[in-house]
């Protein structure tokens, strides 16, 4: 089962913490843990928080027959100009709904992601899904809010192998940079273009937040003096699905691949078209 929650962090107004927590539902504790911790350190990194961080979680007892378990969570983290504790309760949804939840996003996601179908709409998406539209406008709201999870879902699918892509200390950094760039751009840009076009704010989103983090940190492996930060939100300016409406695709792609080698100064990387 997955539930968002959204909790402010830090000592800033508008500063909050985006986390997905992941509960099988009282089996494999250990594993949810771990799942949770990394979570939560990525999205820490996301706002520029470093330092160790302790995670610690139990399950309570929920007499509710509508939701899950409830998990509370709580972790601490530690830099030398904050120190934190935030305590998170969170409450399941039942596995029934969740299921109903992931066949409709998996529906959405085959008719405007993989089909790349044109003006996909509720009513298609709700015939598809063998379910009534009233359902889709009670669990999403809107069009917008069936695109949004969508979105979020998706990009949480590829987070983990494009992570482990550019943390593997045995590639040197430029190879990898080219290489994270590159699977960026075919997600952005290809896999979710439809979904980018849809959202007013799809490339500033605070879901990209950990994404530019990463690549930041990227950058100052290869050039501690740089403006780390600044670059990772021109390169991402760069990979905007609508710049392909002008180039074409291969085009665009190879162009925001010279431009990242060029402005961090590294050897443009062999990476599959």
């Amino acid at each position: 089962m997955r539930q968002r929650l959204t909790e402010r962090i830090g000592s800033h107004s508008g500063t909050h913490l985006h986390l997905e927590v992941v509960d099988a539902g009282g089996h494999g504790p250990d594993e949810d843990l771990v799942r949770t911790r990394r979570r939560i350190v990525d999205l820490l990194h996301s706002q520029h928080i470093r330092g160790p961080v302790l995670v610690i979680a139990n399950r309570a007892h929920n007499n509710s027959s509508s939701c899950g378990p409830l998990v509370r969570l709580a972790f601490r983290y530690d830099t030398d100009y904050q120190s934190a504790f935030v305590n998170w309760r969170v409450s399941g949804m039942r596995a029934d709904a969740e299921r109903n939840r992931s066949a409709i996003l998996a529906v959405a996601g085959r008719l405007i992601c993989d089909d790349k179908r044109d003006n996909v709409s509720m009513d298609d998406i709700a015939a598809a899904a063998g379910v009534g539209k009233g359902t889709l406008f009670r669990r999403f709201t809107d069009r917008e809010g069936l695109i949004r999870a969508l979105f979020e879902d998706r990009t949480a699918r590829a987070w983990a192998a494009v992570r482990d892509l550019a943390e593997n200390k045995a590639v040197p950094p430029g190879e990898r940079i080219s290489a994270y760039v590159a699977a960026v751009f075919d997600l952005t840009a290809v896999e979710l273009r439809p979904l980018m076009r849809a959202l007013p704010d799809g490339c500033q989103t605070e879901t990209w937040a950990p994404w530019r983090a990463l690549l930041a940190d990227l950058i100052s492996e290869v050039d501690p003096d740089a403006d780390a930060e600044f670059l990772a939100l021109a390169i991402f300016a760069g990979m905007r699905p609508e710049i392909t409406d002008t180039v074409s695709r291969q085009r665009h792609r190879d162009g925001v691949l010279a431009l990242t080698a060029r402005v961090i100064g590294i050897e443009l990387g062999s990476v599959s078209r």
